[in-house]
């Protein structure tokens, strides 16, 4: 009992050095990519479990957790972290600094360029994975680009000002991974759970051209 009282703070303090110089070494520029590559694909198939189980929770489901899609979304996340890696790598090279004006400044690509090709690359990975058709990709991209589009403006525009304002660049990827849970989660919902009115014309459609071509052939 005596030797346990001492070694338990030995053995905590040695832990939580080994794991201080891991952290050290997970997120040192040389191993930062593979770093990011891990937790993004981890933190995006975590936000599809939290938004699948809520979706389950509700009194009129019907359907059971798919793993499939949570897989989807990891890989769509693993894929897209490099990205986003080397895009925030070099906007901070090209506009340095964190005074408010800067932020501003930054804020204007990462929308307005980014935020739509950071948007279809995730439509693009997930048809993919799916085995998505041109025409099913087209109708994906018609409808669900306006709703993925205002989790950038609304979530991800305040939350990168801060980011580029206020944060030491050592606390900005335990910061992005914590919006990026919010926003995946999100993600998951207008990817897979969102319905438009145009996939409602798009689905009566679809009906119509089946009824159609069923009394084609039974006149024929």
């Amino acid at each position: 009992m005596i030797l346990s009282k001492f070694r338990l703070p030995h053995l905590a303090r040695s832990s939580y050095q080994k794991l201080r110089r891991f952290g050290k070494t997970a997120f040192s520029p040389r191993y930062l990519l593979y770093t990011n590559v891990i937790i993004s694909g981890q933190i995006s198939a975590m936000g599809d479990v939290i938004q699948q189980n809520y979706q389950l929770s509700k009194p009129n489901a019907n359907d059971s957790w798919d793993p499939k899609r949570t897989a989807m979304m990891l890989g769509a996340g693993a894929c897209l972290s490099p990205i986003v890696h080397f895009w925030y790598l070099n906007l901070d090279k090209f506009i340095p600094g964190n005074t408010i004006k800067i932020a501003a400044i930054k804020l204007i690509p990462d929308l307005l360029l980014f935020s739509p090709i950071y948007i279809l690359i995730f439509l693009i990975a997930t048809g993919l994975m799916e085995g998505q058709s041109w025409d099913s990709f087209k109708k994906e991209v018609k409808n669900k680009s306006a709703g993925l589009f205002s989790v950038e403006v609304c979530l991800w525009t305040p939350a990168q000002f801060f980011n580029f304002y206020l944060l030491p660049t050592r606390f900005r990827v335990m910061y992005d991974n914590f919006v990026s849970l919010i926003a995946d989660v999100l993600y998951s919902y207008f990817r897979y759970d969102y319905n438009s009115d145009d996939d409602d014309d798009d689905d009566a459609e679809d009906v119509d051209k089946i009824r159609t071509s069923k009394k084609k052939l039974q006149l024929e």
